[in-house]
């Protein structure tokens, strides 16, 4: 008889600010979907579920062999939850998703109720994990392979006809895997994305997974969520001319100001580009020197430019508390943010650095015992076996730690550039926490 698995996104139960991460619109698990037809491809039954838009039976969502939550930070209580009751009912457990980077043996030692701790890419294990080929409490740097030819989305699941498609509900789709950053000069200091070994999927590929979905779904939008959208002119040119005559879609993409020259804002426009999430980071040189950067601001503004010239959005983020940061910093880069604003279709964030686990911003304070100790007090848990790390707690620590901000001060500086901005009906964009 065959083993049935469930995949499940928890509900969110946490809130940025006063919403939900799912108040900014529904994104379908395309990462589930990927597993799933690696276990169908096994010979596995799979359903996935999304608990912030389907009610489920407890009798149907626990009808299966082996269950699976992906989580984020604000869906992490409710997976647990689901985790210790699948368990009560004799089902192999599994976790996975962005919770778990970074905090996999805290997780495995806190909850012994989950069977697998997985983080990264599971496409090629999952069938192993469920079959009981695998044994290992804790499964990590799995490999970071694009999707097989044979592991396309052309069967999605979710009935997607006539949803609504605003700006925050874009289908999620990568052409990479891994940092082509983390690989080189190593990661950026407030990012868990460090696989060493970047891949991505060919042209053609990639087009047949969104034509698929076009055609099945009328789908016209798609957020491309590799860590940074290949700028190679040679590869541009091949999703050029691989893609499919009459395609009306667009995406949007990260990527690095560093890699954008007219030639390859030319190419994103003729790929259908429509938005660029572009990381400047910050400009002040004291940070620049941590970072081992340099900052062209001619250039940065001439990608500006080109980008509206073109017709794609440009969301530039600006990073603050990077160590080396000073409150002069902030204001210079605050103006530097609202000068760009004046060309079309730009919106700028300036947020606070969140040392996420995995990241080497973390890891910094992983190896500082008098951060440490600071977090036992104000968190009251230990760091060293947190699986749940208060994230706010951790920034305002680390800020106030490794710059000369005050965390209160920069708060205020933020907000009175947001009124600002507003007040000019100009555009500035909300970071997640």
């Amino acid at each position: 008889m065959n083993k049935t698995v469930h995949l499940v996104v928890p509900r969110s139960t946490r809130t940025s600010g006063q919403r939900t991460f799912h108040d900014y619109g529904w994104v379908p698990p395309v990462r589930l979907e990927y597993l799933a037809r690696s276990l169908e491809i096994a010979g596995i039954e799979t359903r996935i579920f999304d608990l912030n838009r389907e009610a489920v039976s407890e009798d149907e969502l626990f009808r299966c062999d082996a269950f699976g939550v992906s989580v984020w930070h604000d869906q992490y209580p409710h997976g647990l939850e689901l985790l210790r009751e699948a368990k009560q009912r004799g089902l192999r457990t599994l976790i996975g998703g962005a919770q778990t980077k970074g905090r996999e043996a805290a997780i495995a030692a806190r909850h012994p109720y989950i069977d697998h701790v997985v983080s990264g890419y599971a496409d090629r294990v999952i069938a192993d994990l469920v079959l009981g080929r695998v044994s290992d409490r804790i499964v990590r740097n799995i490999g970071n392979v694009p999707a097989r030819d044979d592991i396309h989305l052309g069967h999605v699941q979710h009935d997607l006809a006539g949803l609504h498609m605003d700006a925050f509900t874009y289908i999620p789709l990568a052409t990479m895997r891994g940092c082509e950053k983390a690989s080189g000069k190593g990661a950026c200091l407030f990012c868990s994305e460090n696989e060493e070994r970047p891949a991505r999927v060919t042209a053609e590929s990639f087009w047949r997974q969104i034509r698929s979905l076009n055609r099945q779904y009328g789908i016209r939008q798609y957020f491309e969520t590799g860590s940074t959208f290949p700028t190679q002119p040679r590869f541009l040119q091949s999703l050029v001319e691989e893609k499919p005559s009459g395609l009306d879609v667009s995406l949007k993409v990260y990527s690095r100001v560093e890699s954008l020259h007219p030639e390859q804002i030319e190419l994103f426009s003729r790929i259908g580009v429509s938005a660029v999430f572009v990381g400047i980071e910050n400009i002040g040189s004291s940070v620049l020197r941590v970072l081992g950067k340099t900052s062209d601001l001619p250039h940065i503004e001439t990608v500006i430019r080109l980008l509206a010239e073109h017709g794609i959005d440009a969301y530039l983020s600006f990073v603050h508390g990077i160590p080396g940061d000073t409150m002069e910093n902030v204001r210079r880069n605050i103006a530097f943010s609202e000068r760009l604003v004046r060309f079309q279709g730009v919106r700028v964030g300036h947020p606070a650095l969140i040392p996420v686990p995995g990241s080497a911003s973390f890891r910094m304070i992983e190896q500082d015992a008098a951060l440490q100790m600071a977090y036992r007090q104000v968190a009251g848990r230990n760091l060293a076996s947190d699986d749940d790390p208060d994230l706010s707690v951790l920034s305002r620590l680390f800020v106030e730690r490794y710059t000369s901000l005050d965390m209160q001060a920069l708060t205020s500086e933020l907000e009175a550039f947001r009124q600002r901005s507003l007040a000019n009906g100009r555009g500035t964009f909300l970071f997640l926490e």
